[in-house]
């Protein structure tokens, strides 16, 4: 415990679409790949809070993450929001996260 080292290798794309003072849409694709070992080379546990930490939410090997941000001003001071993000691990299903916000703006 405690001589964990993780290697990132990361390609990321990004895309921004707004229409000024109304609109945005934000995209983000990564392709992330993660070596994680301890000192003796071998690949220590993955479900720990440590290695949730190391490896932020991901596992070893080949990942791939996105996310789509929408945000439009429904009046003078109202805003709303959606968000999805995703990640796909080696040997796990898929993982889809979405949220919707109002904000008020003042």
């Amino acid at each position: 415990m405690g001589n964990e080292t993780a290697l990132e290798r990361s390609l990321s794309a990004e895309a921004r679409w707004s229409i000024a003072g109304k609109s945005s849409i934000n995209s983000r694709l990564s392709w992330v790949n993660i070596r994680y070992e301890d000192a003796e080379g071998n690949t220590p546990l993955v479900n720990t809070a440590a290695a949730f930490q190391i490896l932020n939410g991901l596992l070893p090997g080949q990942n791939i993450v996105w996310a789509i941000d929408v945000e439009t001003r429904l009046k003078n001071n109202l805003q709303l929001s959606f968000g999805y993000n995703g990640k796909k691990s080696r040997d796990l299903p898929i993982t889809n996260v979405g949220r919707a916000a109002v904000r008020a703006l003042f």
